[in-house]
């Protein structure tokens, strides 16, 4: 269990940063995954050092941000390879379409983004499909 909080009497909390490395590299090298996309909750300063600092990560998708940043940021890591960071706003009020590209070597050759105010009338076509089309695992929307 990774967190940054108080600690709980009995639970054991990991480095967020060396569990994402350890788990990224997992994902990247072992499994040869194209894409490794981070969901993080560690607040927007951190979540861009902890962007900087990784490696194997693509993208850091960020919850919970008391500011919105309607941009997405492309970030260097620590291997100099770029690293989109993107958020989702306070509650999830933001949602957004993230589009990367690939060659024929399975290299990453380019990247869209596009942050979506729901309610905005221009994006309420969009907003629709959107949702009309997402299906939770866990059942309660299909």
């Amino acid at each position: 269990m990774t967190a940054v909080c108080k600690q709980i009497a009995g639970v054991k909390f990991n480095d967020p940063n060396a569990s994402a490395a350890r788990v990224a590299r997992l994902l990247k090298i072992n499994e040869k995954c194209d894409l490794v996309i981070c969901l993080s909750h560690l607040g927007e300063e951190s979540n861009r050092e902890f962007a900087k600092q990784s490696e194997n990560i693509d993208m850091v998708i960020s919850g919970n941000a008391p500011k919105f940043c309607l941009n997405t940021q492309v970030l260097g890591n620590k291997s100099k390879h770029e690293i989109v960071l993107t958020q989702t706003g306070r509650n999830g009020l933001l949602f957004g379409r993230t589009i990367f590209n690939f060659d024929t070597q399975k290299n990453k050759s380019g990247v869209k983004a596009k942050h979506f105010i729901p309610g905005l009338p221009d994006d309420r076509e969009l907003y629709a499909k959107t949702f009309s089309t997402l299906k939770l695992v866990s059942g309660l929307a299909v």
